[in-house]
């Protein structure tokens, strides 16, 4: 019971986010190799004729449950449960994603020929179906607390890591007057971290206060939760890069620009772009997953918890 609470608050903690990499500059015309992981048509044409990156860092972060002002976070003092926006529904979600590029380097070959090769390593984390209620009831103090019957639902939660070797390479495909449109293609060798998920079944907690002795008030549970890894964490194992779980990986993308006739002109020729890229064509398989199921029916009291 004290490990299914426990999970509970996990869920409440988590923080949300988008799967998306180096947001806002990624599109810059100056955003050099970076690009290349988005579309790797950017990287010909480009407004370096070589760029060199030896380590940047990419994270993102976004909640449905809480609402946060990192601006007061950082004064100090920050309260989440009082100061925080906070939004609890049967079915809250989240997302958190971090994106870390080691040595990379891409230049131009030619004017209308370009390669890059670069060193990622990648994790994206997502949660759904979470009980911000449930999350809300339990954290509560019990003096604040009545009677309630939630169905915690079926929450899902599922964590990959990964690194890249990628290698890119982009050219002009037509160029004829105001008309211009480049495409490029990458290659790339995914060697497994850590992948791992969590998955509730039929969840349902209630809670029976006592008014005479709250601290013999009592939680109860039923349903099953299911815990897996790639790696044997029961046993006390740490995560690591499996060189044996590999796998592969194609990045597509095409740019098209509407472009002025001057040559000589200095900064952007195009009077617009567009863009398309279809990234992460691949599969990459986790192997020696270790996986538990535990049966969380039972009580607790308010002292214990």
């Amino acid at each position: 019971m004290k490990r299914t609470l426990l999970l509970f608050c996990f869920f409440g903690s988590f923080f949300y986010a988008r799967s998306q990499s180096y947001f806002g500059f990624r599109d810059d015309n100056f955003a050099g190799i970076q690009s290349a992981l988005f579309n790797p048509s950017n990287i010909v044409d480009s407004k370096y004729k070589a760029d060199v990156t030896f380590v940047s860092v990419s994270g993102t972060g976004q909640n449905d449950l809480y609402g946060v002002n990192f601006a007061n976070i950082l004064d100090g003092g920050y309260d989440l449960d009082t100061q925080a926006s906070r939004n609890f529904k049967s079915n809250n979600r989240g997302n958190f994603n971090a994106d870390i590029m080691g040595p990379s380097v891409m230049f131009n070959i030619t004017p209308l020929h370009s390669v890059a090769l670069f060193t990622r390593v990648r994790s994206v984390t997502n949660l759904v179906g979470i009980n911000g209620q449930l999350i809300d009831e339990v954290n509560k103090d019990v003096n604040a607390s009545d009677n309630f019957l939630i169905a915690g639902g079926n929450p899902n939660g599922v964590s990959n890591s990964w690194a890249e070797i990628g290698a890119s390479y982009a050219t002009v495909l037509f160029d004829r007057d105001d008309h211009f449109v480049k495409g490029g293609i990458t290659l790339k060798y995914l060697m497994a971290g850590v992948n791992g998920y969590i998955n509730g079944n039929d969840l349902n907690v209630a809670f029976t206060k006592n008014e005479a002795n709250p601290s013999l008030s009592e939680y109860y549970s039923t349903g099953t939760i299911k815990t897996a890894a790639s790696y044997d964490y029961a046993n006390g194992n740490d995560p690591k890069f499996d060189m044996g779980s590999a796998g592969v990986g194609v990045d597509l993308g095409f740019t098209y620009e509407y472009r002025t006739n001057c040559h000589s002109c200095a900064g952007n020729r195009y009077k617009f772009k567009a863009a398309a890229s279809i990234t992460d064509i691949g599969k990459l398989n986790y192997k020696n997953i270790v996986e538990n199921t535990y049966n969380i029916t039972g009580r607790v009291t308010q002292a214990r918890y």
